[in-house]
């Protein structure tokens, strides 16, 4: 991501898996284990505004793009890819309407803020070829949900207001979630893989 209001390297990819495990909560009380680890975030501690402010709401409106990209990344891969077994198909649906939940929970929280529409960049980026197998896709995926992850990562570094930064640390939780069922349909066993890809980088979002 190349936004000013996202200072780079907010969690540098050697530290990634560690504060996802840390995180493994369930919705808010995943928040209140990252804000703490990620300097520059929210405070858990009422020292920081609930509300977000003006430079939060621009961050979380990226963030709303990268999620709709990546529901129709999905819409992309199930639609485009043949030969999804029924196993394959539910997971990529349920995938896909995870993301779309996601930018409505930021668009509920950003009001007339919200953007409403898909990084064109991201949704570019993050594409997976539907000319090769599920298999094949289910991988790309996976790395897809890495880079995901790796994003929201920067936009809860550079986050003020708790509200923002718990719905990001929610999101981040269950896009990690997410990588490890994909790594079990990809047939992924080493565990250093199995939760997310530290080499995969985040994606700009901001365009």
């Amino acid at each position: 991501m190349h936004s000013d209001a996202i200072p780079p390297s907010a969690a540098s990819p050697t530290g990634r898996r560690a504060v996802l495990a840390a995180g493994l909560g369930v919705g808010l009380g995943a928040a209140v284990t990252l804000l703490p680890m990620l300097s520059g975030t929210a405070a858990a501690d009422g020292t920081s505004p609930k509300k977000p402010t003006d430079d939060d709401l621009e961050v979380l409106g990226v963030a709303q793009r990268l999620e709709l990209s990546l529901r129709d990344v999905y819409d992309d891969a199930i639609s485009g890819v043949a030969g999804w077994t029924d196993e394959q198909a539910a997971v990529m649906v349920a995938l896909r309407e995870a993301h779309e939940e996601f930018a409505n929970a930021l668009s509920s929280m950003l009001g007339t803020d919200a953007p409403g529409k898909r990084s064109e960049v991201a949704y570019a980026e993050l594409r997976v070829d539907t000319g090769g197998t599920p298999g094949d896709a289910v991988v790309e995926l996976w790395a897809v949900e890495s880079r995901a992850t790796a994003t929201h990562l920067e936009v809860l570094g550079s986050l003020v207001g708790t509200d923002g930064a718990e719905l990001t640390a929610a999101i981040i939780t269950a896009e990690a979630r997410h990588s490890t069922a994909l790594a079990d349909l990809a047939g992924i066993s080493d565990p250093s893989l199995r939760l997310v890809d530290e080499e995969q980088a985040p994606v700009d979002a901001t365009k």
